[in-house]
């Protein structure tokens, strides 16, 4: 299971999606629309503790200063932050948008990924100049959803996973 994190500030585009159903229990059932990602996989840490992936995708979309892809241009950001551990995903992968996502890796380490502005498509999105940073198509995809607002951790993820989960199976 996908870890979102980000902070919604006004200006900044988050993932199109589409609510289809508002849980009594609290969680929505969403329809996110295709989008395309930029995403690097960090060999080392946890997708709680890992931030390795962060400065390569930053560089590639122009955060620091010149944008680190073929073309020089900036990419705008947009939110939430998704990270995601790479042993998930064996069976349907779910993966969530934001510019940052991440997921960990079967020999340990994560994936992360920043979702593009929705005006972007791989074939217009400019090519990474870090052979590290890969462009990836996200299809569309269903999504149960539960918003919680706190610092996050191990822990706390674990919860509200279980939560959610929990919620899913009595529903």
């Amino acid at each position: 299971m996908g870890v979102y994190f980000g902070k919604l500030r006004i200006g900044v585009e988050i993932p199109k999606y589409d609510v289809l159903e508002k849980c009594s229990r609290g969680y929505e059932i969403r329809k996110y629309h295709a989008c395309v990602a930029a995403e690097i996989h960090v060999d080392e840490g946890n997708q709680h503790k890992g931030s390795g992936g962060f400065r390569p995708l930053a560089k590639y979309i122009g955060a620091f200063g010149e944008p680190n892809n073929r073309k020089k241009e900036a990419i705008k950001m947009t939110a939430p932050v998704v990270t995601q551990s790479a042993n998930e995903g064996k069976g349907e992968k779910v993966a969530m948008t934001a510019p940052v996502v991440t997921q960990e890796g079967a020999s340990g380490g994560y994936w992360m990924q920043f979702i593009m502005p929705s005006k972007w498509t791989i074939d217009t999105l400019p090519e990474p100049v870090d052979e590290n940073v890969k462009l990836k198509e996200i299809p569309e995809r269903y999504v149960a959803s539960l918003f919680f607002s706190r610092r996050t951790n191990e822990n706390v993820v674990e919860k509200m996973e279980k939560k959610l989960l929990d919620s899913l199976k009595e529903d």
